[in-house]
């Protein structure tokens, strides 16, 4: 059974990389990636990003992956490993998907878990392989986490909400409910707005804002308790994901492009109008183009 892994690699690893593959090299095969490295045990597909090249192996036992493992970028150098909760989200941009949100408690000693795993920001992670750690790593660390379906998302929309504020309100809650448990422990949220705007949808909403609680951008990078939480909240979204595909037999493909809108037409043609809607985010321009 072939295993999954991504890996960032700079100039100078990638160079070795693709120096020393034996192997098919084929340039640009597809829009987004700019390199294929391809043989009876490995398969490589190379993507450009801001820091370096995005590797993502398809390989067998007999691969010798290790070496690149050491040559990564993202070789889980945080900025703090020290006791802490951190949340992430995502499904934010996801026309037919709902939004996840997961505050996780990290200990310094979960370090070596991490780096067993090669755990790292979701976003430099495959799908594939966070599918098959999901469950290990719900079951190692204390979390909390919140899905708001695309139905209640639209509900929250004609209440007077919007993305950010139910955003906020859903990071307030997870972390609240984790700094019951762990007591006088910071807190590290992934900035998707500034500190100030965060505290006015809570203040907006009645709702008491969490304490110790510091905003990064880019705070995946920094903090392991928040690589976690997206780990796992891209975990929850994919298996998510998996169950409306088995319910309706339909694809609910990730974000909202043009493939998007030809999965939510065909949701439409068999599902109906108003069953369909309780399955998007219609408040996305989406909606305009899918509904004609």
């Amino acid at each position: 059974m072939p295993k999954y892994e991504t890996i960032i690699l700079n100039e100078k690893s990638y160079k070795y990389l693709d120096d020393h593959f034996i192997g098919q090299k084929i340039d640009n095969p597809s829009q987004y990636v700019i390199k294929r490295l391809k043989n009876s045990i490995c398969k490589i597909d190379v993507y450009k990003c801001d820091e370096g090249y995005k590797c993502c192996f398809c390989y067998e036992d007999k691969f010798h992956i290790d070496i690149y493992r050491d040559m990564s970028v993202t070789n889980n150098k945080f900025k703090n490993t020290k006791e802490q909760i951190g949340s992430d989200e995502t499904g934010v941009g996801d026309y037919l998907l709902p939004l996840v949100v997961v505050a996780t408690h990290f200990k310094n000693e979960d370090m070596e878990f991490l780096k067993k795993l090669r755990l790292t920001d979701s976003k430099k992670m495959d799908d594939d392989y966070i599918f098959s750690i999901g469950k290990k790593v719900a079951s190692r660390f204390e979390h909390k986490k919140i899905i708001i379906t695309n139905k209640l998302y639209e509900e929250l929309i004609t209440k007077g909400l919007n993305s950010k504020s139910i955003n906020a309100l859903c990071h307030n809650k997870v972390i609240t409910d984790l700094q019951s448990l762990y007591k006088d422990i910071p807190s590290y949220i992934d900035q998707f707005t500034t500190e100030k705007s965060f505290q006015k949808y809570l203040s907006e909403h009645k709702t008491k804002p969490i304490k110790f609680t510091y905003f990064y951008t880019k705070g995946e990078t920094l903090f392991p308790s928040i690589a976690v939480s997206s780990v796992l909240a891209r975990y929850y979204l994919i298996c998510y994901k998996n169950k409306l595909e088995k319910k309706y037999d339909l694809s609910f493909p990730f974000g909202a492009g043009p493939n998007v809108d030809a999965a939510a037409k065909k949701i439409i043609k068999k599902l109906g109008k108003k069953e369909a809607k309780n399955l998007m985010k219609i408040s996305f321009k989406n909606t305009e183009r899918v509904f004609k």
